[in-house]
C-alpha cells in the first residue's frame, strides 16, 4: 500500500509519496513577504475531509515565522464554494491582499469574486495556486502556482508498489512559478523580480 499526497497516520509498512509540502508553503509565503504582503488567506479543506493536513501546520508555522498575519480559510473546495468564501473574506474590514489556493482548480473561484468585487488580482489581490495545471498559465492574469514532476511522483508510486516492503517516504521537489497574479500590494511600490 502507497498513500499518495495523503497523510496515513499510524499505519506502519506505508510508504507515502507526496509533494514537499513545507516548500510548497514556504516558497509562496516567503515570496509574498518580500512584496509587503502582512495579511494572507489560505484556503483549505474541513479539518475532516483534509487529504494531507500538512500543508495547513506548515501554514500556521510559516506565517508565524515570516511575521504575517495567516487567515485560514476552511470550507468546501468546489468552485462555487470557493468563489463564495472568497467574497465573504475579501468583503471583510481588513481583508487579506493575498490567497494561496490548495489547488489551481479552486484558485478559479478566487478568480471570479475578486472580479465580481471589482478587485485587481495581482494588485489588489495575488493569488496562488498549487499544481501548475495547463490551463493555468492561460488565465487572466497567468496564475502564479507550484509546480511539481507529476510524472516523478508517479514513478515513485510504482516503484514503491512493485518493490515489496519498501516503506520509505518520497518527498517531490516544488517550484514557485512566478506569474501576474501574485505581485505587491497596490498601495506599496516594491520592485517584483521574476522568477518564472
Amino acid at each position: 500500500t502507497v498513500a499518495l499526497n495523503a497523510a496515513a497516520p499510524g499505519l506502519d509498512g506505508v510508504s507515502r509519496v507526496a509533494p514537499d509540502n513545507a516548500a510548497a508553503v514556504r516558497l509562496p509565503l516567503e515570496r509574498l513577504a518580500e512584496l509587503g504582503h502582512t495579511h494572507v488567506a489560505f484556503l483549505t479543506a474541513p479539518r475532516g475531509l483534509m487529504a494531507d493536513p500538512d500543508r495547513l501546520r506548515f501554514f500556521r508555522r510559516e506565517a508565524r515565522r515570516l511575521g504575517l498575519r495567516g487567515d485560514v480559510v476552511p470550507g468546501p473546495l468546489t468552485i462555487a464554494d470557493v468563489h463564495a468564501t472568497t467574497l465573504r473574506v475579501l468583503s471583510a474590514s481588513d481583508p487579506p491582499t493575498a490567497v494561496v489556493a490548495n489547488s489551481d482548480y479552486t484558485a478559479h473561484g478566487v478568480y471570479t469574486a475578486v472580479r465580481e468585487l471589482g478587485l485587481d488580482i495581482g494588485g489588489t489581490v495575488s493569488v496562488v495556486g498549487h499544481d501548475d495545471l495547463p490551463t493555468s498559465a492561460l488565465l487572466d492574469p497567468p496564475l502564479a502556482t507550484l509546480r511539481l514532476d507529476r510524472r516523478a511522483m508517479g514513478r515513485a508510486l510504482m516503484e514503491r508498489l512493485i518493490s515489496h516492503g519498501t516503506a520509505q517516504d518520497h518527498r517531490e521537489p516544488v517550484e514557485l512559478v512566478e506569474r501576474p497574479s501574485l505581485g505587491p500590494p497596490r498601495h506599496l511600490r516594491v520592485t517584483s523580480r521574476s522568477r518564472a
